[in-house]
């Protein structure tokens, strides 16, 4: 009798070690941060493919068993549109699209997957899709005029940036402590997200990483699942002890060094002067978990007694071994006692992020498929049950595989996807409901999100949209913790109080600004010279492009000041300002501001877990045309695609400018001739119709 190797942990196990040695790919150690992986291209495609045709060979027998046939193959313009704005979150250029579609190579599909992989557009457009689940903020709960957000914000772009294995990923943020500002630390703002709220971060995390709902048990035993409330709170247990968010030793050093101030306003310096020493160094989590929870005092179950403690226990999988000891039994007056340290949160981390701990294959790699198809094999895939079963066990079973055989390697996991027969087929473009079984004949249509809008539009805008933002020069916190963590308790209050009396000298007033106060700290530390070098050349370049235009509007060269104008505005040097204007959607403030064109096309508000839509309403269609589209692509005369299409010397060549970089295909025999009559008649108004048309059309706003 043969042995399925899902039958067998240990044999599964085996099975994909040995693969993935034969792969080149080396195991991961429980590090607190492994070495970054290399490029896809370090293991050739030619060992991939097998596991590519695996995965075609499942569904097709899948879609045979259920008398259907796969999709027609794609053609290279619908590949192309739709890899760049899957991989790299965005459409591609004029360049980029008659790049490929004149390249006469058999596997220019496969060195074009390769090349987004590894490029900076790959880490924005990850970034926007985690930044949904984790529900990331630049403004996070204990925000004292702060950016206190941004360090999560940069350890997401640092781990996806170096490809962290998705296993200790997860194990950083679950485990996660220190000071908030201390530099690479930033995982810290898993917990800091949900200040105040332990419970609701225990239940997002089985919800985001194990697939398993468990909200309602956290009042009342689950009605349509089998866990109940003492099982949510042997979870929760696990966690106990991170509410605070402040670091006890750090916290005692600010208390007894900065000095006292009342409320009255001549003493708003000195207060200010605090508030940024105390940010700086308090912020973080010195709380490795106590193992140990009480039950609510309306716990009203036969299992369990009001405020009973209850130990750590797991939902399913290995049980976790934890040293419990005496918990404390003082507390000053009025307060709890404070939970014992046991380290149960790093047991906890190993827990979820183990090979045999159900459902944690299952989430990453049904996830992952769903990114790449639009839809995915467990539907939602955050609602899985004892009882769920997916469209295609033999494909989710073959999924689960390969994520453990890649090592947790997204990219590679994903490289995988994309070369198979069934993501480069044609989309299937009949309606199907969220409750339809779907046997994937091809990819699945489905509109941008708000984030492939919006960085769509910069493509059209711009000639370098991949092209890092400038970094935000108020971003000092990384600075003063640097600063601040290596002195004694006189020298802080001398800080403190150093900063109140130079800001009264220099600006005579009580205001205590705190960027006034921030600059004043810049200044004599020079602080941001890390964070800022890299913004030098851009700086450079910038000036002296504007003293090009200076030069030119003395002379009053008006030809070559339009000329410059517009080369400064597609070279991105906009996007030095503090504004929004021109950042990639990741880089905007997190979330995006309300009235912003990312949030009119449904991005997240960033309060719940992928809490974005895809639906249309009408302002969208008024933001483009009333909007974006007539200010930045075709009115002021400074866009990339307005240029192109201005430098082209024939109304056929114009055209094929327009629809090759905004649909990234050659306009139809019909289609020509028609817009052919719309511009000869309309002169520069036709060339206007065309790009809002365009903008405006079902093929540029939908994926296919």
């Amino acid at each position: 009798m043969s042995v399925s190797i899902y039958n067998y942990k240990w044999l599964h196990r085996l099975f994909c070690t040995a693969v993935a040695s034969s792969l080149g790919i080396a195991p991961v150690a429980n590090a607190a941060t492994p070495a970054p992986r290399k490029s896809v291209t370090a293991i050739p495609v030619s060992k991939l493919l097998p596991f590519s045709k695996k995965l075609d060979v499942l569904i097709e027998a899948d879609l045979r068993s259920h008398g259907k046939r796969p999709n027609a193959r794609s053609s290279d313009e619908e590949f192309v549109r739709r890899t760049y704005l899957n991989i790299v979150g965005r459409i591609p250029s004029y360049t980029e699209t008659t790049a490929f579609l004149e390249t006469r190579s058999s596997s220019k599909r496969s060195a074009l997957i390769d090349q987004l992989l590894d490029s900076p557009g790959y880490v924005s457009h990850q970034f926007n899709l985690w930044a949904d689940i984790l529900r990331i903020k630049t403004r996070l709960p204990g925000n004292n005029g702060a950016d206190n957000g941004q360090p999560y914000i940069d350890f997401l772009k640092t781990s996806l940036k170096q490809n962290q294995p998705y296993d200790a990923f997860v194990r950083d943020l679950i485990a996660a402590d220190g000071p908030t500002w201390k530099r690479g630390n930033g995982a810290v703002g898993y917990y800091l997200r949900d200040k105040g709220m332990p419970l609701d971060n225990m239940a997002n995390s089985a919800q985001i990483f194990l697939g398993t709902q468990l909200q309602c048990a956290q009042c009342h035993d689950h009605p349509f699942d089998k866990w109940t409330q003492l099982d949510f709170y042997k979870m929760a247990a696990f966690t106990e002890g991170v509410s605070s968010m402040r670091l006890r030793s750090s916290g005692a050093l600010v208390k007894k060094a900065l000095p006292r101030v009342g409320r009255t306003p001549s003493e708003n310096n000195l207060r200010q002067a605090n508030r940024i020493v105390s940010d700086a160094l308090v912020n973080g989590l010195d709380h490795g978990g106590a193992g140990v929870i009480k039950l609510p005092k309306d716990y009203a179950y036969d299992n369990g007694k009001p405020g009973q403690s209850i130990k750590a226990d797991t939902l399913f999988g290995a049980d976790v071994a934890l040293t419990f000891g005496p918990q404390p039994k003082k507390a000053k007056r009025g307060k709890q006692p404070p939970s014992k340290d046991i380290g149960s949160r790093a047991a906890y981390a190993d827990w979820i992020t183990s090979h045999d701990t159900p459902r944690f294959n299952t989430v990453i790699a049904n996830r992952l498929w769903r990114q790449a198809m639009g839809r995915a094999l467990i539907e939602p895939l955050d609602e899985i049950t004892d009882k769920t079963v997916a469209s295609n066990p033999a494909l989710m079973k073959q999924l689960e595989a390969l994520i453990e055989i890649t090592r947790y390697d997204m990219k590679q996991f994903l490289r995988v996807v994309y070369n198979t027969q069934t993501y480069q087929r044609q989309a299937t473009r009949e309606d199907t409901l969220a409750t339809d079984v779907y046997r994937f004949q091809g990819p699945l249509l489905r509109r941008m999100s708000g984030e492939q809008v919006w960085d769509s539009l910069l493509t059209l805008t711009l000639n370098n949209v991949d092209q890092p933002a400038p970094v935000n020069p108020r971003r000092t916190y990384y600075s003063q913790y640097d600063i601040y963590s290596k002195m004694s308790a006189p020298q802080i209050t001398a800080e403190a109080k150093m900063l109140a009396t130079t800001y009264k000298a220099k600006y005579d007033d009580d205001k205590g600004s705190l960027s006034k106060l921030i600059a004043i700290q810049a200044e004599k530390y020079k602080f941001d010279s890390k964070d800022l070098a890299a913004n030098e050349k851009f700086a450079a370049e910038k000036s002296a492009m504007k003293q090009k235009m200076a030069a030119a509007k003395r002379k009053k060269d008006w030809k070559e000041v339009k000329k410059l104008s517009a080369q400064f505005n597609r070279k991105g040097y906009a996007r030095g300002r503090v504004s929004n204007k021109y950042r990639r959607a990741a880089d905007l403030t997190s979330p995006a501001p309300a009235g912003h064109l990312v949030r009119m096309f449904g991005a997240s508000d960033r309060e719940q877990i992928e809490n974005n839509n895809q639906d249309a309403v009408v302002t969208q269609v008024l933001s483009l045309i009333n909007g974006y589209v007539e200010n930045d692509l075709i009115g002021r005369g400074t866009s990339e695609l307005t240029a192109r299409m201005k430098a082209a010397a024939t109304s056929n060549d114009k055209l094929d400018v327009a629809f090759l970089s905004m649909l990234n295909r050659k306009p139809t025999r019909t289609e020509s001739s028609t817009w052919l009559r719309v511009l000869k008649a309309g002169g520069e108004n036709g060339y206007k119709d065309l790009v809002w048309t365009l903008s405006n059309s079902h093929e540029f706003i939908f994926i296919q």
